[in-house]
């Protein structure tokens, strides 16, 4: 996605979405991890449902999520938009 089209988005939304920030390898390899839990936990854990640990605070107790916390992309998205640029783009007029 061309940042013309990202910065239209955000004005139009209010919001931006559909930024690259996970390869396909990288999604697959969450998605995998996610669905192996849910299989090997469909009763939950420690007496609470699987989701719970997915809603809030995952990185916590899933280390597959807490290793995605370390992603410069990912920890960027929050911080780059208060600074108006992304991936080292300016975003001009946001």
């Amino acid at each position: 996605m061309d940042l013309n089209t990202i910065v239209s988005r955000y004005r139009e939304n209010g919001f931006a979405s559909g930024l690259p920030a996970l390869s396909s390898d990288q999604v697959r390899s969450i998605r995998s991890c996610i669905e192996q839990l849910e299989m090997d936990y469909t009763e939950g854990a420690g007496g609470h449902s699987l989701n719970q640990f997915f809603r809030v605070n995952g990185h916590v107790v899933i280390p597959e999520l807490a290793a995605m916390t370390g992603n410069p992309e990912l920890n960027c998205l929050g911080s780059c938009w208060t600074k108006k640029s992304y991936r080292g783009l300016e975003m001009p007029g946001i």
